[in-house]
């Protein structure tokens, strides 16, 4: 009897196009990603060696625009397929959405076409700055949006990084249709984009499929360059306001100024620097716990850490009675941690222990799948990479990589009073 297996097939259309299809055979649902390698922080950039400035939030509001049609809106093609579609745009990428059951080939086929034929009219433009306008404006009365988003800015004080991804109601209501062609024939090309679709589905169909409904007559000759190496920014170290909240809040910015190496080590510098950010703050962690019983914590306080083309941070932040105590306390811990992390070899064997069982429980999600994979580097980088990379990684790796970091981070504090 023939077992129906699991397998990964990546392919590259003519164009550069690439594509990867991770089949999985007892999957009912096919989940895709289309990605774009252009994120919020590109709105500065050259094109055939002249500098490019266009407004902050390019990028969101050309992920909104791309589902705006002439006389239709996408998401209704997609509600007709029976599937589900969404978008987002982060600091250095613009992901489009979509999941089904049923039709799984057509609702590729839509992904694809919708992202490659673009449709701007003066109507929709304006119609959407005002939409936009309206959803920054909730953004900007959330206190814990604007504690992220302040924090961010202090650390990367007038570079594109220092801007909020939807940009500003000014800056939106600055963008032409003129800024979204140039924006979209410059980052929108085959070979800055890729596929991804995880199901039980066959991966030579996938390719015709794309390679029939790619919308993208030609190939840009101009030559695009990213200006992300300057993203290094002013640190300002602390700022203070006030807001509508119940109890004060509080947010620590770690900017790092080591160096990330590239492709898969730089995933597994991520993977160090975030367990070492477990063994020091999360809930079973004997430091985490000790602020927790003095009151300096609670449950709404959380950490990640961001490592992206061109910066790193760390992001502690949460609620405190009294934040100047509690930012005073973790600043603490943080300048322990280089002369501490070595004497945890027991709780480091322990935590990766408990991550690799997060991440075998992931490798059966294609939600988890479809989120964690990216292809811009010279090696591809999905769940499957990531639980190696945990099993491969020794303490000598978790010290050599999170010390540097440790000893070499800015922190910027922001601090919001009720």
């Amino acid at each position: 009897m023939v077992m129906n297996k699991e397998y990964v097939k990546t392919m590259q259309l003519p164009n550069g196009f690439r594509i990867h299809v991770i089949v999985k055979p007892d999957y009912v649902r096919t989940s895709m990603a289309l990605t774009v390698n252009f994120g919020s922080v590109d709105s500065n950039f050259k094109l055939d060696g002249t500098l490019i400035t266009q407004p902050a939030g390019i990028a969101h509001f050309l992920e909104h625009q791309l589902f705006d049609k002439e006389g239709y809106d996408v998401t209704e093609k997609f509600a007709a397929l029976g599937a589900d579609s969404n978008a987002f745009t982060s600091y250095t990428k613009t992901s489009y959405l979509a999941s089904t059951v049923e039709n799984p080939m057509e609702v590729i086929k839509t992904l694809v076409n919708f992202v490659t034929t673009p449709y701007f009219s003066a109507e929709n433009v304006a119609k959407e700055k005002g939409i936009i306008s309206q959803e920054i404006g909730m953004y900007t009365d959330d206190p814990d949006n604007r504690l992220y988003v302040n924090t961010v800015e202090n650390m990367y004080q007038e570079t594109t990084l220092a801007n909020d991804v939807a940009g500003s109601v000014e800056s939106v209501s600055q963008i032409t249709q003129d800024d979204l062609n140039l924006a979209y024939t410059s980052f929108y090309q085959p070979n800055n984009m890729n596929l991804l679709v995880v199901g039980n589905i066959n991966a030579q169909q996938v390719y015709e499929s794309v390679l029939a409904s790619f919308g993208l007559d030609t190939i840009s000759e101009s030559k695009v360059q990213k200006n992300r190496q300057s993203l290094t920014g002013k640190l300002n170290k602390s700022l203070n306001f006030t807001a509508p909240v119940v109890f004060p809040k509080f947010a620590l910015g770690l900017k790092g100024h080591d160096k990330v190496p590239e492709n898969l080590a730089g995933i597994k510098y991520e993977i160090a620097v975030s367990i070492a950010l477990d063994l020091f703050f999360s809930e079973t962690a004997s430091t985490y716990n000790q602020l927790y019983e003095a009151n300096l914590l609670d449950d709404s306080f959380s950490y990640e850490f961001e490592n992206e083309d061109g910066f790193h941070f760390a992001m502690l932040l949460g609620n405190a009675l009294n934040p100047v105590e509690t930012i005073d306390q973790l600043q603490k811990v943080i300048r322990s941690i280089p002369t501490e992390l070595p004497k945890m070899r027991e709780q480091f064997e322990l935590q990766k222990k408990e991550l690799t069982g997060n991440y075998i429980e992931m490798m059966d999600s294609e939600t988890a799948i479809v989120s964690q994979f990216s292809d811009f580097g010279e090696e591809t980088d999905s769940v499957f990479d990531e639980l190696k990379l945990i099993t491969e990684l020794n303490f000598d790796d978790l010290i050599n990589i999170c010390i540097p970091f440790f000893e070499q981070v800015e922190v910027s504090q922001t601090i919001i009073e009720a």
